[in-house]
C-alpha cells in the first residue's frame, strides 16, 4: 500500500483522459466500496506527482491517469468498524449463499416428494386396478360355480325319485316281456297295452335326461357303466362281458344305476 494512501481512507478521484468529456470522477474508500479495482491499484503503486496530485499507472497496456480531488485519511480507531463491515459484508454474503443453497436443496426435495407421490399414487392406482381383476375374475369364477351348481341341481334334481323309480320299472319292464311269451290273447292284449304304457314312461324319462345302458355281449367291461355281477372263466378276453343280467340308466352324463353283466376271468 502507498506510504500516502491508506486502507479504509476516503478519496474523490478524476480519471484524466485526452478529452475531458470522457473525465470520469469516483468516491469511496480505498479497500472498501465505491472505487475501481484498476483505480485501487493506482493509487496503491502508481506514481503520484504531489504538486499536481496526480497518479499515473500502467495497466494492460494503457496508462491510466488518475487525479485526487480530495483525501480524508481515516484514523486507525474507526477501521475496526470497516473491517468488523466487511466481515459482517462477507457473512451476509455467505449466509445468502446459504440461503440459494438451501432454497436450491428445498426445491430439489419438493421435486422429490412431487415425483415420489406421484410414483405413490402410479403405484396406488395400479395395486386398485390389479385388485380390481382379481375381484373381477373371483366373480367371474363364482359366478360360474354358482351357475354350475345351479345347472347340475336342475339336471339332477330327479336323481333320487329316478333311483327309487328304476327297480320297479325293471320289474315292470321283465313283466310286460313275461306276459308277451304267453299263449293267452287277452293276456297278450294286456301286455300289449302296458308296453305302450311303458313307452309312455320311457318317453318322459328320456325328455327328463335318462338315458338307457344297455351293454352287449363281446363288449368290454366299463367301470363307470357296469357292474359285475359274476365272473367266470372263458376262452374270451379278460373282461369281456358274456351275459347282461340287467340294463342300466345315465341321468344326462351321470350312471344312477349301472348295467348289471357277467364277466369273463
Amino acid at each position: 500500500m502507498s506510504k500516502i494512501f491508506k486502507k479504509y481512507d476516503n478519496v474523490e478521484i478524476e480519471i484524466l483522459s485526452e478529452s475531458k468529456l470522457d473525465s470520469k470522477k469516483q468516491t469511496g474508500f480505498i479497500g472498501f466500496s465505491g472505487l475501481d479495482e484498476n483505480v485501487e491499484k493506482a493509487l496503491e503503486n502508481g506514481k503520484y506527482e504531489k504538486d499536481t496530485r496526480e497518479i499515473s499507472f500502467k495497466t494492460k497496456g494503457s496508462e491510466l491517469r488518475i487525479k485526487v480531488l480530495k483525501h480524508i485519511k481515516t484514523p486507525k480507531i474507526y477501521h475496526f468498524l470497516f473491517e468488523k463491515n466487511q466481515e459482517l459484508a462477507n457473512e451476509f454474503v455467505k449466509d445468502q449463499l446459504n440461503v440459494q443453497k438451501l432454497n436450491s436443496e428445498i426445491d430439489s426435495l419438493k421435486t422429490q416428494i412431487i415425483d415420489k407421490e406421484t410414483e405413490f399414487k402410479k403405484q396406488i392406482v395400479s395395486l386398485q386396478e390389479k385388485a380390481q381383476l382379481q375381484i373381477n375374475e373371483h366373480r367371474k369364477r363364482n359366478d360360474e360355480h354358482i351357475n354350475n351348481q345351479i345347472k347340475e341341481n336342475k339336471q339332477y334334481a330327479l336323481q333320487s325319485f329316478l333311483e327309487d323309480l328304476i327297480q320297479p320299472l325293471n320289474n315292470f319292464e321283465v313283466a310286460i316281456k313275461s306276459a308277451e311269451n304267453i299263449d293267452n290273447p287277452i293276456v297278450q292284449n294286456f301286455a300289449k297295452g302296458f308296453d305302450m304304457l311303458y313307452k309312455q314312461i320311457e318317453n318322459v324319462l328320456a325328455d327328463a335326461g335318462v338315458s338307457k345302458i344297455e351293454p352287449k355281449i363281446g363288449d368290454t367291461f366299463d367301470p363307470n357303466i357296469h357292474q359285475v355281477y359274476e365272473v367266470f372263466a372263458s376262452d374270451q378276453p379278460k373282461d369281456t362281458i358274456l351275459e347282461v343280467k340287467n340294463i342300466g340308466y345315465k341321468l344326462h352324463d351321470r350312471t344312477i344305476k349301472p348295467a348289471l353283466i357277467v364277466v369273463s376271468k
